[in-house]
């Protein structure tokens, strides 16, 4: 993991979409910023998004497996993703109402904070019953590259 901060602040106003997702991306593969596409510019959806970000990933051999986990489990979370890194989604301490990435490990602990205020995540997303949850996504190789590579 290489550490970098964002290069694009959230400023939807100004037609700025802050890129901490394609940061913490591009610090999980060890590559700068500008080397990631920004894949929220000009406030497309999130399903676009991320089928661009998977296609993206995919040429090269990776893919993005997305979990939500509920914060009250950050212990199963500590047990289950050990010293893994991954990019932890939450609340934007800057933003109300939007999201925010960071580099975490285990239970939910924030290991960098690719935002430029370096204020971390306000907390978990709160959804439509009041749980708080996070978005764990973990970039790992693709499956017939591993088999290719075992045979």
């Amino acid at each position: 993991m290489t550490p970098h901060k964002q290069l694009i602040k959230h400023d939807p106003k100004n037609d700025a979409y802050g890129d901490c997702w394609r940061t913490c991306i591009a610090c999980l593969l060890d590559l700068h910023p500008s080397q990631v596409p920004h894949f929220c510019a000009d406030g497309v959806s999130q399903a676009t998004a991320d089928a661009d970000c998977r296609a993206w990933l995919k040429e090269r051999g990776y893919n993005l497996v997305r979990t939500c986990m509920f914060a009250k489990y950050s212990e199963m979370a500590a047990d289950w993703f050990g010293e893994a890194m991954y990019i932890l989604c939450g609340a934007s301490p800057n933003h109300p109402g939007v999201g925010h990435c960071v580099i975490g490990r285990g239970g939910f602990e924030i290991v960098w904070d690719v935002g430029q205020s370096g204020a971390g995540l306000a907390g978990p997303w709160v959804d439509d019953n009041g749980n708080g949850i996070y978005w764990c996504e973990f970039i790992v190789p693709r499956a017939e590259m591993v088999l290719l590579e075992a045979a």
